[in-house]
């Protein structure tokens, strides 16, 4: 990487290049929303 390209280099959020890695975000979120839910309903 060339000194003063990072935004050349590193794609945005709303672009098309970017893209979460799947499995570690579905798992991040499911488990979060597990937490979420058994804290709401008192598990």
């Amino acid at each position: 990487m060339r000194k003063g390209t990072v935004s050349e280099d590193i794609p945005v959020n709303h672009s098309a290049g970017f893209a979460p890695v799947v499995q570690p975000t579905l798992d991040t979120g499911v488990a979060a929303l597990t937490v979420a839910a058994l804290a709401w309903l008192g598990g």
